[in-house]
C-alpha cells in the first residue's frame, strides 16, 4: 500500500529517519524517538474516533434498511 503520510529513509551510516507529512510540510524524526511515538499514538486515536463516527452512521443505515 502506498501512502503520502510518511516516508522512511535509511542513511549510509545505518540510521533510519521518518519523514512525516504535516500540513504540506515534512518533519523528520529518528525512528526511535519519543516524539515520533507520541505522533503515532495521536494519529491512531484520531483515526479511531473518526472511524467510530462512520460506524455509528453505518449502523443507523442498517437499522433503517432492515
Amino acid at each position: 500500500m502506498t501512502h503520502k503520510e510518511w516516508q522512511e529513509r535509511t542513511f549510509w551510516d545505518g540510521t533510519t529517519s521518518i519523514f512525516i507529512n504535516n500540513h504540506g510540510r515534512m518533519s523528520c524524526y529518528d525512528i526511535d524517538s519519543e516524539k515520533l511515538h507520541g505522533i503515532i499514538e495521536m494519529k491512531i486515536a484520531e483515526c479511531d474516533r473518526e472511524k467510530s463516527v462512520w460506524v455509528e452512521l453505518q449502523q443507523k443505515y442498517k437499522d433503517a434498511n432492515g
